[in-house]
């Protein structure tokens, strides 16, 4: 998936109006690649994080949700689905990959 396919992607699962800072971070990398990822390996602390938010996300089910979005470690979307599977000790998620 190319950058530009990715922006549309978050736009569809996150948020239509992404604040310019976010494209252009999205727009630093030429594709992104779903891989498995180690969740020790992702930085997913996030201030303010909507702990109502985690507590209803711990019923998803993984499989069905959409990948996190991971640039440099940096989670791009996803910190929310991130925590709750580190709280569900789930060790690795399906995410797109910033390459």
């Amino acid at each position: 998936m190319n950058s530009t396919q990715m922006v549309q992607y978050i736009k569809q699962h996150h948020n239509p109006d992404l604040h310019q800072d976010y494209l252009d971070h999205i727009n630093t990398y030429s594709k992104f690649e779903l891989q498995d990822v180690a969740l020790s390996t992702v930085k997913s602390d996030l201030p303010g994080l909507d702990e109502q938010k985690v507590e209803t996300y711990k019923q998803l089910d993984f499989n069905c949700a959409p990948p996190i979005v991971i640039g440099d470690g940096y989670i791009i979307d996803g910190y929310h689905r991130a925590n709750v599977a580190q709280a569900l000790n789930i060790t690795s998620i399906t995410a797109w990959v910033g390459v």
